[in-house]
C-alpha cells in the first residue's frame, strides 16, 4: 500500500513538472520607464515585476489569467491562450494612468533657451547615452592647489583602456534597437506584418530587427513621419522576403 502511494506522488510530480512552462514577454506602452511593473499569475498564485524595458519571464500555462499593474498605468487583465507561447516574445500594451481633478493652473516654464539664457536648445539624453557621455568626454577639472588653468580628467582614459567605454557604446546601441521597436509596435498592430506585408508570424521578430538595422527607417521612425515608415517597410519586407527565400 505504501510503495502505491509513494508510485502516485510521483506520478503527479512527474506531471506537474512535465506542465510547467514559462512565458517571454514584453510591455509596450507610451512610458519611458517600463521597469518594477508588477505581473502576476492569478491562477497559480505567483507575481513577479518586469526588468529593464518592460521585459519579463513568468510561470505559466495556456487559460492562466495575467494581472498586470503599475502606479502610472491602467491595470489589465488577460486570460493566456496556446498561442502567446508559440512566439519568441508575448506583446502587452498598457494604457497610462488618467487622473481627472477638479481645477488647473498652467504656469508656463521657460527653460534655458526660452528665457535667452542659451543660443540653442539643451541636448536631451538617455540613461545609455548618458553614461557613455559621462564615461568618454574629457572635462576639465577645478583648479588644484596653485596651479592656473584646469587639468583634462583621467575617467575617459582609464575607461577606455578598460574596456568599459566599448561595452557601454554596445548598451547604447541595443537601446536604441529596443527603442525602435518599441515605436514600431506602437505604431503597427501585427496584423499589418502578416496581413499586409505578408511576414510569416513565425519570422515577424527577425522582421522587426532586421528593420531597426536599416539608417533611413530609423531616421522616418525618428521623425514619427508614419507615410515614410510604411513606405520603407513596403521595400524592406520584400528585401526581408527574398533573403529568406
Amino acid at each position: 500500500m505504501t510503495s502505491k502511494k509513494a508510485l502516485l506522488i510521483l506520478f503527479v510530480f512527474a506531471v506537474s513538472v512535465t506542465n510547467a512552462q514559462y512565458l517571454n514577454g514584453k510591455i509596450i506602452a507610451d512610458f519611458a520607464n517600463l521597469e518594477g511593473i508588477t505581473i502576476q499569475n492569478a491562477t497559480q498564485k505567483i507575481a513577479i515585476t518586469s526588468a529593464r524595458n518592460g521585459f519579463f519571464k513568468i510561470k505559466a500555462n495556456p487559460n492562466d489569467s495575467l494581472v498586470l499593474s503599475g502606479i502610472q498605468f491602467e491595470g489589465v487583465s488577460i486570460k493566456l491562450k496556446k498561442a502567446a507561447f508559440e512566439k519568441d516574445l508575448f506583446f502587452i500594451h498598457l494604457k497610462l494612468q488618467t487622473n481627472y481633478i477638479q481645477e488647473i493652473v498652467v504656469v508656463k516654464e521657460k527653460n534655458g533657451f526660452e528665457a535667452g539664457v542659451l543660443s540653442k536648445k539643451a541636448k536631451t539624453f538617455t540613461p545609455a547615452e548618458r553614461k557613455l557621455n559621462t564615461a568618454s568626454n574629457l572635462y576639465p577639472t577645478a583648479n588644484i592647489g596653485s596651479m592656473s588653468g584646469g587639468s583634462l580628467g583621467l575617467d575617459p582614459i582609464i575607461n577606455w583602456i578598460s574596456g568599459r567605454t566599448k561595452r557601454l557604446k554596445q548598451e547604447l546601441n541595443v537601446e536604441q534597437k529596443e527603442l525602435a521597436l518599441d515605436k514600431i509596435n506602437y505604431m503597427f498592430d501585427e496584423t499589418y506584418f502578416t496581413k499586409i506585408l505578408k511576414i510569416p508570424e513565425d519570422k515577424l521578430e527577425g522582421f522587426l530587427y532586421f528593420v531597426v538595422e536599416d539608417a533611413e527607417f530609423k531616421k522616418a521612425l525618428n521623425s514619427k513621419n508614419k507615410t515614410m515608415t510604411k513606405f520603407l517597410l513596403v521595400d524592406l519586407s520584400k528585401n526581408y522576403l527574398k533573403l529568406q527565400n
